[in-house]
């Protein structure tokens, strides 16, 4: 839930624990407008910036003639890294605040006891190559965020104007822009189903983002799936079982394991002329169109999973993201009720992507394809 942090003064007030979605665009004033119209907001406010980027909604009860500056906007004005995540210490409380490509990220921007700020870091530090954190935590690589707030004049930092959208009863929408680049497709979904809560559902979330929140009971249930890791040592066993062929003359073009199918297929290429048909125990081999390639299919023994202590949460939700987007190049993430469908294109091996997913409750992987040298890993996150 949105705080406010101290006023300067009777004219300004610090704020934090706001829930950001990023736009698609730069907005104007009239774009403004249009935005909080649509979000049924009070008002809009924007960073007197010449670009303004980041839908934020906020609680914080404040007078009409009070300018708010944004924490989280303030501290990124200040830290040069367009990734990032840290933790600010104010006065008993605690900040945490996780940037990516200059946005900052939704529910990522929570006011909390120290405790659960120091859990939730725990959490995400490793996704990130760059952190900041209290100097008498004493954490390894982690720059000292009180250096952070030493640089930052409250009394100068940019507030932010409001444009009046309409005279309407929902939450205060704020849009700061940085030069923020647009995030897209996730925040976009994100501010959508938001926008479409009842009062009700969003006082109950807002009551619950300074703890981790756990979420409704899926629809499709994810604890009869193999886990991420167990699904990536199946498909590998496999390849290394197809590898087999390469002494009988044959290389491997592709390999589908289609976990909730249960099945596996690879084409293979022969790399010289006195190639042997091809023999792989429990396969099937079937000559290609083309009367040089062959096609090999097969079943795939699942392993039975005990996922029975895996719970959803917003905090692993958000952690999954930031470790799935972060790859080079990043996880395409799609929003499909219930679940969130990813799909990873990478010179990494599954196994060592399956490893990064384990960490996350719900994560599951359905299928892995290898085309030449390149892997695609798709799967879904739970929530």
């Amino acid at each position: 839930m949105s705080e406010v942090l101290s006023y300067l003064g009777a004219e300004k007030a610090i704020v934090a624990g706001l829930k950001w979605d990023t736009a698609s665009k730069v907005l104007s004033k009239s774009d403004a407008r249009q935005s909080a119209r649509k979000a049924k907001a009070k008002a809009l406010l924007l960073r007197v910036r010449g670009t303004n980027l980041g839908l934020v909604e906020t609680g914080t009860a404040v007078g009409d003639d009070v300018r708010l500056i944004s924490f989280a906007a303030a501290v990124s004005d200040v830290i040069s890294e367009p990734t990032w995540c840290g933790v600010f210490d104010v006065d008993s409380q605690a900040v945490f605040i996780a940037v990516i490509e200059e946005c900052i990220s939704a529910d990522s921007d929570q006011v909390m006891d120290v405790a659960s700020a120091r859990s939730r870091f725990d959490e995400e530090a490793p996704t990130f190559n760059k952190t900041f954190a209290p100097a008498h935590w004493g954490i390894a690589g982690a720059s000292d965020s009180g250096t952070v707030l030493a640089q930052i004049d409250w009394n100068t930092a940019p507030a932010c104007d409001r444009v009046v959208a309409g005279q309407t009863i929902s939450p205060v929408v704020l849009a700061c822009g940085f030069a923020l680049v647009a995030f897209g497709g996730f925040w976009v979904w994100q501010h959508r189903q938001a926008a479409a809560s009842d009062a009700a559902t969003q006082i109950a979330t807002a009551a619950r983002q300074a703890t981790v929140q756990l979420l409704p009971a899926p629809q499709t249930d994810w604890k009869r799936q193999p886990d991420p890791q167990a699904a990536a040592a199946l498909c590998m066993d496999m390849r290394a079982r197809l590898a087999e062929t390469a002494h009988q003359g044959w290389d491997i073009d592709t390999i589908a394991c289609d976990l909730t199918a249960k099945t596996i297929t690879a084409s293979l290429s022969p790399y010289t002329d006195l190639a042997v048909q091809p023999q792989v125990g429990g396969f099937t081999t079937q000559l290609g169109a083309d009367g040089k390639n062959v096609l090999l299919n097969g079943p795939l023994t699942v392993p039975a999973t005990k996922r029975e202590a895996e719970r959803p949460s917003t905090q692993a939700l958000f952690a999954a993201r930031n470790f799935l987007i972060g790859l080079t190049p990043p996880a395409q993430w799609k929003d499909v009720g219930h679940k969130v469908a990813f799909t990873v294109t990478t010179g990494l091996s599954p196994d060592v992507l399956a490893a990064g997913l384990a960490r996350y409750p719900t994560s599951t992987i359905t299928r892995i394809d290898l085309e030449k040298e390149d892997w695609r890993v798709s799967g879904f996150i739970y929530y």
